[in-house]
């Protein structure tokens, strides 16, 4: 092993911050479901719809919301949304930024 005692005791620490950081981004993507029917009630939209691959504008409004919602209120990070959604990263990226302007 590379290192001293007190390298590895700093590892394990840096370990185990990531492990919880790790476990509060899944606490927060469980968010997603909850929020995503709110904001599809909110747009009259059925999840499934938002979840679907619908391009319509009113259904694209209502990702953006989810998205920002997701993203910057909540801390969620864009790839959770982006799999809650079945899009891509980038995407999310581009809605937020979009919502931006």
């Amino acid at each position: 092993m590379l290192g001293d005692e007190r390298f590895a005791r700093r590892m394990a620490r840096a370990g185990g911050r990531r492990e919880l950081q790790r476990e509060l981004e899944q606490g927060r993507a469980a968010e997603l479901p909850g929020l995503a029917q709110k904001i599809a009630a909110r747009h009259r939209i059925d999840l499934r719809v938002l979840r679907g691959p619908d391009r319509r504008r009113a259904v694209s409004a209502a990702r953006r919301a989810l998205a920002r919602a997701a993203v910057v209120e909540r801390g969620i990070r864009p790839v959770e949304v982006s799999r809650y959604l079945g899009v891509s990263r980038a995407a999310i990226t581009a809605q937020l930024r979009a919502h931006d302007t």
